[in-house]
């Protein structure tokens, strides 16, 4: 089986292997494609969004190398608590 991605810079329509497809999560938590190819002496760096579950199979079976944002991703408790304090310190006026 092989994806289809389209090159913005060559403008055509390019077959890649899943062997070379990277699925990926984005910070939004959608799934994308991402893969890397030589073709016509160039190197191109190809993305896809993918829709929901129309992920290659052996594709999915890899464990993501990178997800997009996860590191930074706060907790729902710590959003909570600094909203607290931007809210508690705002209607606050000096004498």
């Amino acid at each position: 089986m092989s994806m289809t991605f389209y090159s913005v810079q060559i403008k055509e329509s390019v077959d890649v292997p899943d062997d070379q497809v990277e699925v990926v999560t984005m910070k939004n938590g959608k799934k994308a494609a991402r893969a890397t190819v030589e073709r016509e002496g160039k190197t191109l760096k190809l993305f896809k969004f993918l829709p929901a579950g129309d992920t290659p199979k052996e594709a999915a079976a890899e464990t993501p190398k990178a997800t997009a944002g996860t590191a930074a991703k706060e907790t729902a408790g710590d959003s909570a608590k600094k909203t607290a304090k931007k809210t508690a310190g705002a209607g606050a006026k000096k004498a």
